[in-house]
């Protein structure tokens, strides 16, 4: 798209993706396994893209809530013959498990983030969803976002430069109730801490933009919460390009701020915050303003909003009805979980290492 005005582009993406969505919606049922907040978020963005929740299963929802069926164990959700595809909104940990029940039983998968918090487990998952020629995505919504997506065509067509540096910083803040308020919240085995659940999407946005990692150097601490994982934590990271970058991520900084990501290339840099643009000192013309900028959870899980969900949502449906890749594959996913499992091995070991992806 070398050449084409950002206005352009951005209005011909928006344009594929709304007849796409057209083309894929009719039919599609979904049951969502796990109906906390993270769970509404995805039934709200299936409704936005014209697909239908038929059932959910979970402790969070109950059994008159909604125009759904309700189910107490998910493995009965899986079996239903009106379930098209499954959307896996469950603690980290379940993810892995529930992703192989879903593919086995030839149900297509979408998981929230990360896949897994194992990188074996990942691999599984990715390896059944092939064997049994079902679609596995991950959510990464992040990368729907238009400032995201058209600064990605512009690295791609070479406009920038050499890719210099990549900084990316979650100065979020969570009250002791959240984590109090279920019982793998902050745990090692299901929750995997600030990396794997608050600092995720933006560690997928900077490998995203500047490509596979060689290694990693990190250190964590828990230092304003009593729980297993980190809150806190602080990653040295080198890129396959040469470029050089950096993780900064808390959920103890009060009161929150959104999350920043700055980038910079040999002819100039770029600065987001949140969804937005806060700083476009490039050689090129920046995206048009986004009509909304989705809310980003800096001190409230809750307020975290649906609109790259529905963007990716709708990816997701036009996979279906074309038969293609989508846009945010399991392949991708295990990338950005190797990287940050690396970072935690570095954390561990006190060395630099290379994450396998």
């Amino acid at each position: 798209m070398q050449g084409m005005s950002p206005a352009r582009v951005s209005a011909g993406l928006d344009r594929h993706l709304e007849g796409a969505h057209a083309r894929a919606v009719a039919g599609i049922r979904v049951g969502i396994i796990g109906f906390g907040a993270i769970g509404r978020t995805n039934a709200e963005a299936i409704a936005a893209v014209g697909g239908r929740v038929v059932a959910v299963a979970g402790r969070a929802a109950a059994p008159t809530e909604g125009s759904f069926a309700y189910h107490a164990d998910h493995r009965e959700l899986i079996a239903r013959d009106d379930v098209d595809l499954v959307a896996i909104c469950t603690p980290s940990g379940l993810h892995a498990r529930q992703a192989l029940d879903a593919i086995a039983a030839g149900k297509h998968v979408v998981v929230e983030k990360p896949l897994a918090l194992d990188l074996g487990d990942g691999e599984r998952v990715i390896q059944a969803a092939r064997e049994r020629g079902v679609l596995l995505s991950v959510i990464s919504q992040r990368r729907f976002e238009p400032g995201h997506r058209y600064l990605q065509e512009r690295i791609a067509s070479g406009d920038l430069g050499r890719a210099i540096l990549g900084e990316a910083i979650v100065r979020w803040w969570r009250e002791e109730s959240y984590y109090l308020s279920a019982d793998w919240r902050g745990t090692t085995a299901m929750d995997g801490g600030a990396l794997l659940n608050q600092a995720i999407h933006v560690i997928d946005l900077l490998r995203w933009l500047l490509g596979s990692v060689d290694e990693v150097s990190c250190a964590t601490a828990t230092l304003a919460h009593e729980i297993e994982s980190e809150d806190t934590a602080v990653a040295a990271i080198r890129f396959a390009s040469g470029a050089l970058g950096s993780v900064v991520a808390t959920t103890a900084a009060r009161p929150g701020v959104p999350a920043q990501v700055v980038l910079s290339f040999e002819r100039g840099s770029v600065e987001f915050i949140g969804a937005a643009v806060a700083r476009w000192d490039l050689p090129v013309p920046p995206p048009p303003p986004a009509a909304a900028i989705a809310g980003g959870g800096e001190s409230d899980p809750r307020a975290i909003g649906a609109l790259g969900h529905i963007a990716q949502w709708r990816d997701i449906t036009d996979a279906l009805a074309g038969g293609r890749r989508p846009f945010v594959a399991g392949e991708d996913a295990l990338a950005t979980l190797a990287l940050i499992l690396a970072a935690h091995e570095s954390a561990r070991t006190r060395r630099a290492v290379r994450p396998r992806y």
